[in-house]
């Protein structure tokens, strides 16, 4: 029989987290750059938030009942560490070919074009992208890494739940100051990438890049 109340619960507990500390950043230590977006077009910064509404209770809720049906080990209790982060490096080798296709290949290049009208970034820029690239980006990679580990509901929402938050770190420039180690992506790395459309395509973590670069070395 099909789960959906608890399911339910839990994803829009993810999305309200999501969304709440987007916003919060926002208004708090992002601030200066929300006041300035807003001032430089309040359209844009609106559109980003009800993106963030539509793919943060939209669509998100359709995937996670899915994959709560469908993938996750609903009988084991226990927390893996070894699942949790392999479903976190899956995502992120997932989520990085597929941004780099959506600026290498012209017929999916439209798909990540609202993304990057943001040079200047806010916490919830994070999340500002289309339905589509939302599903394909943000949403297939959890649910590929799903099949391949075979989480626990716990596994499955810290996960997400990390993934979420780091999305919105590396949008704020206020942590711009921030140095990482070249394996890691860090708030400058990405908000480079928005500025210029450097070939940081990793994200929002581990650099997948970086160990790329190291295995053809």
């Amino acid at each position: 029989m099909l789960s959906i109340l608890e399911p339910l619960q839990h994803v829009f507990c993810l999305s309200f987290f999501t969304l709440f500390l987007g916003f919060f950043l926002d208004t708090t230590l992002a601030i200066n750059i929300t006041l300035k977006l807003i001032k430089k077009s309040p359209e844009l910064y609106l559109q980003g938030i009800m993106a963030n509404h539509l793919n943060l209770f939209l669509l998100s809720p359709i995937y996670y009942i899915g994959a709560y049906n469908l993938i996750l080990d609903s009988q084991d209790t226990d927390f893996h560490v070894s699942k949790y982060l392999s479903l976190i490096v899956i995502h992120h080798i997932c989520y990085h070919f597929i941004h780099q296709w959506m600026h290498e290949i012209y017929e999916l290049k439209w798909i990540h074009t609202f993304h990057h009208t943001f040079i200047l970034t806010t916490p919830t820029s994070g999340n500002a992208v289309t339905l589509y690239e939302f599903q394909l980006a943000y949403m297939l990679p959890f649910i590929i890494g799903g099949f391949i580990t075979q989480p626990n509901l716990f596994e499955f929402d810290l996960s997400i739940g990390t993934i979420s938050l780091f999305n919105l770190l590396i949008h704020t420039k206020e942590l711009e100051f921030l140095e990482y180690p070249d394996y890691f992506v860090s708030p400058k790395d990405h908000l480079m990438h928005h500025e210029i459309k450097s070939k940081t395509y990793s994200a929002p973590i581990f650099n997948i890049g970086y160990f790329l670069k190291k295995k053809n070395e």
